[in-house]
């Protein structure tokens, strides 16, 4: 009996180093190898520990760290700028995002690119940690389980999620991943102005926006939005809040804007955070690369006339 006992113990042990070889494995070649733009590898190997700014948000915030965006951004402004935006990142993914980052750096402010999408469902929010295309190339690091575990008691995460970033399930199923949304976004910065149908801006619409807007799930994640402001005071940060140009055509499909527009600048005034509106500047169509991104001319022309004034001057508040 006690042989067999520490046959098992023995076969378990070699099964556990042989797991444990792999995922070292593909962690060196497929994390570190080919990162792909993953937020979660940007923040662990960052080499600056203080910067001026953070920009979260969701894909609209992309373009401003395309090829030479934020470099280009960070001479306008005389500042130290980390973009750590994610398409489809709501709430819960950036807050989750940033306190990671919050473990090992700094910053005087942040930047919140904001979408309405991104504050009327789940698919954006805690539907979005579930997506393994974000852990297949998220490095292993105790401080962010520690994290994954914390969102798991406040119901921002499953537990499944945590167990699969601990196991390395998603790395080790699927590492030839296809390219990641940023990957793929930045090969069309630079092409030339390209005219969206009609068909495309509604499936855009209708991805972002599925079904009826829910009053309910509104008022959670501007709840948990308000609880992200009140976090980030917490710790000394300052908060500015704004959203990008966006054509024209595509502004007037998205389904209670104008509301949405009222009820958030209301809400950011009695938090006493700035907020700035630039949907219909800018807007141009030619300066966009599909539907609703903005291409390199309309960044820089972003940047020159609009985003660079308002970090400027909110620097100088430090």
């Amino acid at each position: 009996m006690m042989k067999t006992w520490h046959r098992v113990v023995l076969f378990a042990f070699i099964g556990l180093l042989l797991y444990a070889a792999v995922f070292y494995s593909v962690e060196t070649r497929f994390v570190y190898g080919d990162p792909q733009e993953n937020r979660f590898f940007q923040i662990k190997t960052l080499e600056n520990s203080s910067y001026d700014y953070v920009i979260l948000g969701s894909s609209h915030a992309l373009p401003f760290d395309f090829e030479d965006m934020n470099e280009q951004l960070e001479q306008m402004t005389g500042s130290q700028i980390l973009n750590l935006a994610t398409a489809g990142g709501g709430i819960v993914l950036n807050r989750l995002l940033f306190e990671y980052f919050l473990k090992r750096h700094n910053t005087k402010n942040i930047l919140y690119v904001l979408d309405s999408f991104a504050l009327y469902s789940s698919e954006w929010n805690e539907n979005r940690l579930n997506d393994s295309q974000l852990l297949q190339r998220a490095p292993f690091d105790l401080a962010l389980a520690q994290l994954f575990f914390s969102y798991n008691f406040t119901g921002r995460a499953s537990l499944g999620v945590t167990l699969d970033y601990l196991s390395g399930f998603s790395k080790l199923n699927n590492p030839h991943t296809a390219n990641s949304t940023h990957v793929q976004m930045e090969k069309w910065f630079n092409r030339p102005p390209y005219k969206p149908s009609a068909s495309e801006r509604k499936e855009r619409i209708e991805r972002l926006y599925p079904g009826e807007i829910q009053p309910q799930a509104f008022d959670k994640y501007l709840t948990l939005f308000v609880d992200f402001i009140h976090f980030l005071k917490s710790q000394g940060i300052e908060v500015i809040v704004i959203k990008t140009p966006v054509p024209q055509v595509f502004y007037d499909m998205i389904p209670h804007e104008e509301e949405f527009n009222q009820r958030i600048s209301g809400v950011l005034a009695g938090e006493g955070v700035p907020f700035y509106n630039f949907s219909l500047v800018n807007n141009d169509p030619k300066l966009f690369f599909d539907t609703d991104h903005l291409n390199r001319t309309g960044v820089m022309q972003f940047f020159a006339d609009y985003f660079s004034p308002v970090l400027i001057e909110h620097r100088g508040n430090d």
